[in-house]
C-alpha cells in the first residue's frame, strides 16, 4: 500500500470519528445542570410590625367628652311678696286684683324661664349628639383614606415587581433578537415588543399621581352624612316634644297651686288697725331635671363602652393592615437579594431581622437609631 493512499484512509477514519463524536453531542449529551441554592433566613415579625408608622398612631379617642351630659341649671324658686299691713274693707276688692295680677305675672315669669332652660337644654342634647355621630362620621373617614392608601401602596409596590420581572424578560428576548435569526428571531421579537407594551402600560400607572385619600373617602360615605343629618333631627324632634309635654304638665300644676292660694285667701269685711300676714310662698313645681340628668349618666356610660369597643375593633384592623403591609414589604426585599424565608427554627438558618429592619427603616423614611 502506497503511504499516500494510507494517509487518505487514516484522514477519512479519523473524519468517520469525529462525525460519529458530533452526533452524539446532538442527541443529547449535556452535563447535568447546576443547581442555585439560595440562603435561608427568618425574621422576627413582631420586631418589623413594631417599626411601622401606623403601629403605634393613636386613635383620637374622647370618651368622656363624648358620653358626658351636664347637669340642668338649678330652678327657678319663686314667691309672692307678703303684705305686713293692715288691709281696710274698702281695699279689699283691690287687693284681690293685685293678687291675681301678681300670680298672673309670677306664672309668665316661671313659663319664660321654663322656655329658655328647655331650649339651652334641646341645645345642649342636640349639640353633644351632633358631636358625637360627626366624631364617628370622621373617625370613619380617617380609617376608609387609611385603608385606600394601603391598598394603592400595595398596588404601587406590587407594580414595581411586576417592572423589574417584565425587565429580566425584555432583557432576555432582546438577546435573543440580537443572537438569532430566520423565524426564531420574529418570535422574539413579537416577544420583546408584548413585555415592552406591557412595561410601558405599568409604567403609566405608576407615575400617575396619588389622589387624596380623604377626599376619595368622603365621596364613597357621602351618603353617611346625610344619615348623620337625618339621625340629629329626628334626635331633636324627639327631645323637643319631651320637653313641651313636660312643659305642659309643668304648666298646668303652676297653675292649679296658684288657684288654691288665691281660693286660700279670705275677703276683707271691715277695716282693722293692724294683722300680722305670713308670707305667701307660692311653690312652683322644679323644672324636671333629676330624671335627665339620670338618663344623661345611663347614656354616658353606654356611650363610653361603645366607644371603647369601636376604639378596640379600630386597633385589631389597624394591627392587620400594619402586619399584612409588613409581610409585602419582607417578601419583596427576599424576592430582590434573592433570600428563602423560612419559619424560625429551621435548621441551618439565620436571623436577618436587623438587616430587614434598616431597609424598612430606609423605605418608610423612620429614624435610625
Amino acid at each position: 500500500m502506497k503511504p499516500t493512499q494510507r494517509y487518505q484512509e487514516d484522514k477519512a477514519g479519523l473524519l468517520r470519528l469525529c462525525f460519529v463524536l458530533f452526533c452524539f453531542l446532538m442527541l443529547g449529551c449535556r452535563s447535568a445542570p447546576v443547581t442555585v441554592v439560595s440562603p435561608e433566613h427568618y425574621v422576627q415579625w413582631e420586631t418589623l410590625a413594631a417599626l411601622h408608622p401606623l403601629w403605634k398612631s393613636p386613635v383620637s379617642s374622647s370618651l368622656e367628652r363624648q358620653a358626658d351630659v351636664l347637669p340642668l341649671q338649678d330652678p327657678v324658686a319663686l314667691a309672692a311678696l307678703p303684705s305686713d299691713v293692715a288691709i281696710p274693707d274698702t281695699q279689699a276688692e283691690e287687693r284681690q286684683q293685685n293678687i291675681v295680677v301678681q300670680t298672673d305675672n309670677l306664672r309668665k315669669q316661671y313659663a319664660l324661664s321654663l322656655e329658655r332652660a328647655d331650649a339651652q337644654r334641646i341645645e345642649r342634647e342636640v349639640g353633644l349628639r351632633r358631636k358625637e355621630l360627626t366624631t364617628t362620621y370622621r373617625r370613619e373617614i380617617q380609617e376608609l383614606a387609611r385603608k385606600l392608601s394601603d391598598e394603592e401602596d400595595g398596588n404601587r409596590r406590587y407594580i414595581v415587581v411586576q417592572l423589574q420581572n417584565l425587565g429580566y424578560y425584555e432583557v432576555i428576548y432582546k438577546t435573543g433578537v440580537e443572537q438569532s435569526g430566520g423565524t426564531v428571531r420574529d418570535l422574539h421579537y413579537a416577544k420583546l415588543e408584548r413585555v415592552r407594551k406591557q412595561l410601558r402600560s405599568l409604567q403609566l400607572l405608576l407615575d400617575r399621581p396619588k389622589p387624596d385619600m380623604i377626599a376619595v373617602a368622603e365621596a364613597r360615605l357621602k351618603s353617611r352624612q346625610v344619615e348623620l343629618e337625618r339621625q340629629v333631627g329626628a334626635f331633636r324632634a324627639e327631645i323637643t316634644q319631651k320637653a313641651q309635654e313636660n312643659f305642659i304638665r309643668a304648666l298646668t300644676q303652676a297653675g292649679a297651686s296658684l288657684k288654691a292660694e288665691l281660693q286660700a285667701i279670705s275677703p276683707l269685711k271691715t277695716a282693722v288697725a293692724k294683722q300680722e300676714y305670713m308670707p305667701v310662698v307660692l311653690e312652683l313645681p322644679a323644672i324636671e331635671q333629676q330624671a335627665t340628668y339620670q338618663k344623661g349618666q345611663e347614656n354616658r356610660v353606654l356611650a363610653v363602652s361603645l366607644a371603647r369597643q369601636t376604639e378596640e375593633k379600630s386597633r385589631i384592623v389597624r394591627e392587620a393592615l400594619v402586619r399584612t403591609d409588613v409581610f409585602n414589604a419582607v417578601k419583596v426585599l427576599f424576592a430582590k437579594r434573592g433570600w428563602k424565608r423560612v419559619e424560625r427554627g429551621v435548621k441551618g438558618a439565620t436571623d436577618v431581622t436587623e438587616e430587614v429592619a434598616r431597609s424598612l427603616r430606609e423605605q418608610w423614611s423612620l429614624p435610625t437609631y
